[in-house]
């Protein structure tokens, strides 16, 4: 008679009572951050530290994690990147703002600058929307981290959605009608372009 089924559940229900009991998360904490330490190119294991980094709220230390996991695989970025839409859409906006910075702080020289200055744009956005004293001096401020991003890339799909973030902008938050309709007519212009 085999005992797999019932060796499978048990093992299941030990993660199952570990991960409930005191001290589970500083336990899987400390093991992963020593396995990290004994195989530090893991990249399995860095991801797994990342991840669950993430999941008990240490964004702080995922990032730092994650910074080192794009390192390893000569991601460019990509992971942080990764990274900082994953913490925007889990509303944790200053790490997301902080992780795009990284990216956008490189220039024009790294690829992934303009998805990262879109990410931070659209975050700024989200983190002064989240409080409903949404001031015009931040409208203000996102609507120059737009207009940034139609300067620098003209013609593209970001500066069309920049375009059409300002005049929402406009619109809605600020009440100036003129600038929505000129800033929709500009989106409208550039989809026509492409």
């Amino acid at each position: 008679m085999c005992h797999c089924r019932s060796f499978g559940s048990h093992r299941i229900a030990s993660i199952t009572s570990l991960l409930e009991s005191d001290g589970a998360q500083e336990y899987i904490l400390n093991y992963l951050r020593e396995e990290v330490d004994r195989n530090p190119n893991d990249l399995f294991l860095i991801e797994l530290y990342s991840a669950f980094l993430r999941e008990i709220g240490n964004y702080k230390d995922a990032l730092e994690v994650t910074v080192r996991l794009d390192e390893l695989k000569h991601g460019q970025g990509r992971e942080i990147l990764s990274f900082a839409g994953a913490a925007a859409d889990e509303g944790e906006y200053d790490i997301a703002i902080k992780a795009y910075k990284m990216i956008v702080n490189e220039g024009k020289k790294n690829k992934f600058t303009p998805n990262a200055l879109m990410g931070l744009t659209n975050t700024l956005e989200k983190a002064f929307l989240k409080n409903d004293d949404f001031t015009d001096e931040q409208a203000k401020e996102v609507i120059s981290s737009y207009e940034k991003i139609i300067e620098d890339y003209p013609n593209s799909t970001y500066s069309q959605q920049a375009y059409l973030r300002i005049g929402l902008i406009a619109f809605q938050k600020l009440d100036d009608y003129d600038l929505a309709v000129e800033y929709l007519n500009n989106a409208i212009k550039v989809i026509n372009n492409n």
